[in-house]
């Protein structure tokens, strides 16, 4: 065989060096004649202690044992040859080594006793890849499930719930086809070319069940906002005290986004009056902007007093959008704006705070610059106000 005349490799350290392990065994008892450095490395042994003492089912774990004689050993007698068996092999240390073999049944010329030559390959790769796919399909159906209950309780709700129910049907579809899209490539023989392939699909499986997830949390808490309207408890609040609690239900969306959060340092910090979801609805309203807002971008968060309250504002570059876009972010349950919507997500966090802060007798607006430029603004209530003037406001 003709080789290139720098290359120096025997045909030995090709064998016991190959990234593969080589290991062979009579076929009558199993007892191990030859295993290759690779292999007795992967296991943690020598190859002098496994061969003449040693049968190959000794490196088995018992139910890769079990499979060793019932299909393994089966498969080698009628047709001489097995290919693709998942096995479990057991290192000196005690823990497992997923694995795949494939086996040739030989026999020498001189007629002697058959004996079994086996490949093996390491499938701890290969079968973490699987685990992960099983465990994001579990999600996906636990996910759709909890989405199915949900249209189920808003089917028998009011007519805003009927608009409500309309929205989630789009957003729900969304990332549980991609879930679905995914899930099939990766389960298709042959479609999925690489390993970096395989972890780029996951990972989109994994990014839309998250998103699911998100949500299904938001479905929830404006689900709840008729129990809140029924029996508000007011209070007063700090409103950077808010701002900070909301930027903590935020922040794995400002960090997946890459959306920089900058809170004004100014001395301005009013009381005002907020119900138990206040700081809740803030999260809501920056989750909103970041998941609309371009990659790498800056979310300016302001703090303002007034007579009437006090007022939190957010702008910046993360809110570099048309006013079209912006009046749209605002209205997030409207046909027309759910229909147009990606996995940029349902607008809920929006809509959730809007009746958040009316309850409590604030509002959100938009409110344009004079550079220009637009901010949203959450404005709440002061603490001195009626309650009953709030609940009307």
């Amino acid at each position: 065989m003709p080789e290139h005349p720098e290359f120096t490799e025997s045909s030995e350290e090709l064998y016991e060096d190959a990234p593969c392990g080589y290991v062979s065994y009579r076929e009558a008892d199993g007892v191990i004649v030859r295993i290759n450095r690779t292999l007795a490395d992967w296991l943690g042994v020598t190859p002098e202690a496994v061969v003449g003492t040693r049968r190959f089912q000794d490196l088995l774990t018992l139910p890769a044992r079990m499979l060793h004689e019932a299909r393994h050993k089966v498969m080698l007698r009628l047709s001489g040859q097995a290919g693709g068996i998942a096995l479990e092999m057991l290192r000196a240390d005690g823990t497992r080594l997923p694995v795949l073999v494939t086996s040739r049944l030989k026999r020498d010329a001189r007629g002697g006793a058959p004996w079994v030559r086996t490949s093996v390959f390491d499938a701890t790769t290969y079968q973490r890849y699987e685990r992960e796919l099983w465990t994001a399909r579990e999600e996906a159906e636990q996910a759709a499930a909890e989405a199915r209950r949900a249209r189920a309780l808003a089917d028998a709700a009011s007519e805003a719930k009927s608009r409500f129910l309309s929205a989630m049907n789009h957003e729900f579809r969304s990332p549980i086809h991609v879930i679905i899209g995914y899930a099939e490539l990766l389960t298709t023989p042959g479609l999925v070319p690489n390993e970096d392939m395989r972890a780029e699909y996951l990972a989109e499986v994994s990014g839309a069940a998250r998103h699911l997830v998100w949500l299904l949390e938001d479905a929830t808490r404006y689900g709840g906002l008729d129990a809140l309207g029924r029996a508000p408890v007011l209070r007063t609040r700090r409103l950077r005290e808010l701002v900070q609690g909301g930027v903590g239900i935020a922040s794995e969306v400002l960090g997946g986004r890459a959306v920089t959060l900058r809170l004004s340092d100014g001395p301005e910090d009013p009381m005002v009056t907020a119900n138990e979801a206040a700081a809740e609805a803030v999260g809501g309203v920056i989750r909103d902007i970041a998941q609309r807002a371009v990659a790498e971008t800056t979310l300016l968060v302001g703090i303002e007093a007034h007579d009437g309250g006090g007022t939190i504002t957010f702008g910046g570059s993360a809110l570099s959008q048309s006013e079209q876009a912006l009046h749209a972010l605002l209205a997030p349950l409207e046909a027309p704006e759910v229909l147009h919507r990606g996995l940029e997500g349902a607008g809920l966090g929006m809509a959730f705070a809007e009746r958040v802060l009316r309850l409590a007798g604030g509002s959100i607006r938009l409110r344009a610059e004079p550079a220009g430029e637009s901010v949203i603004c959450l404005h709440f209530a002061a603490p001195d106000l009626p309650a009953e003037e709030m609940l009307l406001s």
